[in-house]
């Protein structure tokens, strides 16, 4: 069946929910490990990233993710006939491994090399029997690195890739193969004691594979240690892998393993079905991408931060133009979000509603500060019977079978071997959970009776693709000084409409905000949640659903949201006695600081003449540098610390932009701390603010002055930018 989204009259109404906050996570790419180019420190910012890894029989994936695999048991008693006829198999193991690998002389390049030639006589003996040719070959090349759109120095000591050449393969005369292609990689050691540094390099091949390949919905891993194999699988929302098996005292699973990747389709091996790549005049990887039923092809890529970790929304925005319509281009956001929230679609399509009743007195009507919605939709693919079903993490891709109740955790740590560690409470007699869900076009509840591990581990996710009408430049892309004032005018006056609203954004930042036509856009709703309750109890602002953590970009975030604490609480006097402060939650206030932030972002990042003043590079790189913390922060936002901030030490352009976030900011240390007396959101009044600052970026606007980008005083954290349009790509063409 055609891939297809679910009509609107289909979607989940918006749960039900208080204003309580939910915590933030850094993302993987915030990491200064990780934005680095030290290979081994990102391997390591990884593994600290991911957390424990749940440990299922590798039966489980058999009967999840392979569920529609013609591979049998039976078949599998077949091959092993011939195997063991054509002396393949000798005594019970493979004839290129009469001893174990551990003995064996050589290093693993050359103990583990036979593995490409077992696998072939195992495709050669599968093939008849399933009336097929294989998808996937298995190849050895230790020395070379596949090449990716993204750069990568990782070398898998194997990998299998695909044979049918119906995707991209770069044009290079030494590297023939490509991170395009492949779904599988293998890492090889043959003592067991050096079981981490597999464990460390699958994890990061993994993440590149997810993070390379817009078409990817997961990939999975092969891990040997002497005879030990296990099964590593990755997608948005879990990472897993198996018990390990003897590949050598048990041919027939390492045979059936064999023959289930090899004989996979490209949508049983994570390819998106709904995704088709080409190249572009200039040899350039694009996509077409479906949505609602219309094919969006895109131009160029605008933003794929999110997607560098494994776990987590992966959104990828692009400029795109509809298939029928090439001259009119718009913005396309493909994300994997929350299972349960509502869309960004819904609640734009809700902001409308509301603000087409809000009275406003000025040139532009309230709706026209936020985005427009073109198409958007869940995406769906065809399940095991051929049934569209929505690409749910668990439904679609686990086949609706939760890991099982007594799963051990894999205990990952940075500088030791990882541990199995098993459940406290004994579950052998429990019955295990299966749920399977119907397949519809939407996703089904969540199952209160899944698996302890499954729920700690597996924060169920659904594949939703959104086009916005509108195209514009971020702040991030603006090179005019009041045409930077201007944007951040027009975003307060954004922020303003979702504050009276009952809302508060959560996430803004420079690449939320577009400017389209010379008028600044909020973008990125998929944060928005109630600050405050109705006169009934209610809460009267718009909200997006529950999160389990949501990702910012930090360098904006307000300092109490970083920390996930109230940092301007009075202070008990000897005649005073103040009680514990609720549990956090973000309030208009912060949203405020984010757009101070990008002022200070502004005025440090920036430079007006030919040099760089000392103090613009000392707050930089406290605040938004890859050495930027927390701590820093927020000594500078409550301007504590060394640092006296004074105009005359900014170029003078800024001088006076300077002085206004110093009120900014001194207001803002204001009504935080009246705020939080009582922490009551009923009690905040933020008319004063606003307005301070709608009109002091007004005035700000007025001055002409020229920015330019700085590239050579100091490196941007990688935190701070969006990816660039003008990146070096290698150039693609069809194999």
């Amino acid at each position: 069946m055609a891939p297809r989204t679910p009509p609107q009259s289909d979607r989940h109404p918006p749960p039900k929910q208080p204003y309580i906050d939910t915590p933030v996570k850094a993302p993987l790419a915030a990491s200064d490990a990780f934005q680095g180019t030290d290979l081994e420190k990102r391997r390591d910012a990884l593994i600290m990233h991911l957390g424990d890894v749940p440990v299922c029989p590798l039966e489980y994936f058999f009967q999840s993710i392979f569920r529609a695999s013609k591979v049998s048991p039976q078949l599998v008693g077949e091959v092993r006939t011939i195997l063991d006829q054509n002396k393949s198999i000798v005594d019970g193991r493979w004839k290129q491994y009469p001893n174990n690998p551990v003995v064996m002389q050589g290093d693993e390049n050359l103990v583990y090399s036979p593995l490409a030639q077992i696998h072939a006589t195992i495709v050669k003996a599968g093939a008849p029997l399933l009336k097929t040719a294989p998808a996937l070959k298995l190849v050895t090349k230790p020395n070379k690195t596949p090449i990716g759109e993204n750069e990568n120095a990782t070398r898998p000591d194997s990998y299998s890739t695909m044979i049918q050449r119906t995707f991209l393969k770069l044009l290079m005369k030494v590297y023939k193969e490509s991170w395009f292609s492949i779904p599988v990689t293998w890492e090889f050691k043959k003592r067991e004691r050096e079981q981490f540094d597999n464990i460390r390099k699958t994890l990061y091949n993994l993440n590149h594979i997810l993070s390379n390949d817009p078409r990817r919905r997961f990939a999975f891993g092969i891990t040997i240690e002497n005879t030990r194999l296990r099964l590593w699988f990755a997608c948005r929302s879990c990472v897993l892998v198996s018990e390990d098996v003897d590949f050598i005292a048990s041919p027939n699973v390492f045979i059936r393993l064999v023959l289930t990747l090899a004989f996979a389709t490209p949508h049983e091996l994570g390819f998106d079905e709904t995704i088709s790549q080409f190249k572009d005049q200039a040899n350039f990887p694009q996509y077409k991408m479906v949505v609602e039923g219309r094919t969006f092809i895109t131009i160029k890529p605008l933003s794929d931060y999110q997607a560098t970790g494994i776990l987590g929304s992966a959104t990828r925005v692009w400029l795109v133009f509809d298939e029928e319509d090439p001259d009119n281009h718009h913005v396309l956001k493909d994300t994997w979000i929350p299972r349960g929230t509502m869309t960004e679609g819904d609640q734009l399509r809700r902001l409308h509603e509301k603000l087409a009743a809000v009275e406003h007195t000025g040139d532009r009507e309230p709706s026209d500060y936020f985005l427009t919605v073109l198409e958007d939709g869940y995406v769906c693919v065809s399940d095991a019977t051929g049934i569209s079903i929505s690409d749910d993490t668990l439904d679609a891709i686990l086949g609706g079978l939760d890991v099982p109740e007594d799963a051990g955790v894999m205990v990952m740590t940075k500088d030791t071997a990882p541990k199995i560690r098993r459940p406290s409470v004994a579950l052998s007699h429990s019955k295990r959970n299966t749920h399977r869900s119907h397949h519809t076009g939407l996703p089904s509840a969540p199952k209160p009776e899944a698996s302890a591990t499954m729920r700690q581990h597996h924060h169920r996710r659904i594949h939703y693709r959104v086009v916005f009408k509108e195209y514009g430049e971020t702040v991030y892309e603006l090179r005019s000084l009041s045409a930077v004032m201007c944007a951040l005018g027009d975003a307060t006056q954004a922020l303003k409409l979702l504050h009276d609203l009952g809302s508060v954004h959560r996430d803004v930042n420079p690449g939320n905000i577009f400017v389209v036509d010379g008028h600044a856009k909020v973008s990125d709703l998929e944060c928005l949640k109630p600050y405050r309750e109705d006169e009934e109890g209610e809460s009267d602002g718009l909200c997006t659903g529950a999160k389990e953590h949501r990702t910012a970009t930090s360098q904006y975030t307000a300092v109490e949201v970083a920390a996930n604490t109230w940092h301007f609480r009075p202070q008990p006097t000897a005649d005073s006695v103040i009680g514990p402060p609720p549990p956090f939650f973000s309030n208009p206030l912060h949203d405020l600081e984010s757009i101070l932030w990008i002022g200070f972002w502004v005025v440090t990042r920036y430079k007006a003449e030919d040099n760089l003043y000392p103090l613009q590079i000392t707050i930089f790189n406290d605040c938004f540098g890859a050495q930027a913390t927390d701590n820093k922060r927020f000594n500078f936002f409550s301007q504590r610390g060394t640092v006296l901030l004074k105009a005359s030490d900014f170029p003078g352009a800024f001088s006076s932009v300077v002085e206004m976030l110093q009120k900014f900011r001194h207001q803002l240390h204001i009504d935080h701390s009246t705020f939080e007396k009582d922490l009551n959101p009923a009690n905040l009044d933020l008319t004063r603010i606003h307005k301070a600052f709608i009109d002091g970026f007004a005035k700000a606007a007025e001055m002409p002055q020229d920015i330019r980008f700085v590239k050579d005083e100091y490196k941007d954290s990688l935190r701070s930018a969006p990816r660039s349009n003008a990146a070096p790509r290698r150039s693609l063409d069809d194999g």
